[in-house]
């Protein structure tokens, strides 16, 4: 376990560290999420979704999407437009590695990256590292 005073209040939802912003918060799992006062931390890495499936399980995994999501981009751009069900007020989804996230599939990973950081939600906030 790592202890960062600054992330002090972080409720970490599952294991093995990774660096963002130089600092040893988060877990390179796709089930991985922290929460600190009213934001929820939704990471995404590239290395991991390397398939726009594994782009679908992870967030549907860190932003509790309901069972009955789609896992197609008209569907995922729905979802980030509502995100009701999440308890926190404000949602940072972080996508770190944008190089390697669905790497054989330029097109679709394009429309994804759009998606994400054109999205509708008040609540939600995208950064690409």
């Amino acid at each position: 376990a790592y202890y960062q005073p600054q992330w002090q209040g972080l409720v970490h939802r599952g294991s093995l560290p990774f660096i963002y912003r130089n600092k040893i918060i988060m877990t390179a799992s796709n089930n991985s999420f922290y929460t600190s006062g009213n934001t929820r931390y939704v990471f995404i890495d590239g290395l991991l979704c390397d398939s726009m499936d594994k782009v679908y399980a992870t967030l549907q995994s860190q932003l509790s999407i309901p069972d009955y999501f789609g896992n197609n981009l008209d569907a995922l751009e729905e979802v980030l437009a509502d995100l009701e069900w999440v308890e926190e007020k404000k949602i940072k989804l972080v996508v770190i590695n944008v190089a390697a996230l669905v790497a054989n599939d330029s097109t679709r990973k394009g429309e994804l990256l759009s998606i994400l950081e054109n999205n509708d939600s008040k609540r939600l906030q995208v950064e690409l590292v």
